[in-house]
């Protein structure tokens, strides 16, 4: 395994941290909560002079064609250890979505988007869009037979922790 993909960061930065150190791979995890202290912290750090940002066009489904820029900020602590101090490092990339008109994208409710924060232990300042299409590469997994899989097979019960736990449930899909 080279990159994990995780649908959302439930399991904890030094979790992640550990696991990617001892079995050697990277992660990509969208930062589950925008009230996050450390999603706060690396958009303050977006406000650096010096990060730059990166543009694409994307094709979306149910948005059609929508421009994104998204940057990297590095170093940001996660994590608490025993005293309350936060300790993890942990890298963001931060991505802002406008449709052709140049306005955000809208919620189905009709709410702004705002950014999307993916955390990962891979370098993000100078290409975080790279960082962008591996979480994206999640969502082919997603509809081209997870649904089916949790559906008839229950795999969206949690694996467990463990490693190996995490494997035999990599191996079965």
């Amino acid at each position: 395994m080279k990159v994990l993909l995780l649908d959302r960061g439930y399991w904890g930065a030094a979790y992640l941290r550990d696991l990617a150190r001892r079995h050697r791979f990277s992660y990509v995890t969208m930062a589950r909560d925008g009230d996050l202290k450390a999603v706060a912290d690396a958009d303050e750090g977006l406000l650096d002079p010096t990060t730059t940002w990166h543009e694409r066009t994307e094709e979306h489904d149910h948005f059609g064609r929508v421009h994104v820029r998204a940057a990297g900020v590095e170093g940001i602590a996660v994590g608490m250890d025993r005293r309350g101090r936060r300790t993890t490092p942990m890298n963001f990339v931060a991505a802002e979505e406008r449709d052709a008109k140049g306005q955000s994208l809208r919620e189905p409710d009709g709410t702004p988007r705002g950014r999307t924060h993916y955390a990962t232990n891979l370098p993000t300042a100078k290409d975080p869009l790279s960082v962008r299409t591996l979480y994206q590469q999640r969502w082919t997994v997603e509809n081209q037979g997870f649904r089916t899989l949790t559906q008839q097979f229950g795999l969206d019960i949690r694996a467990g922790r463990r490693f190996a736990a995490i494997c035999a449930r990599i191996g079965f899909v």
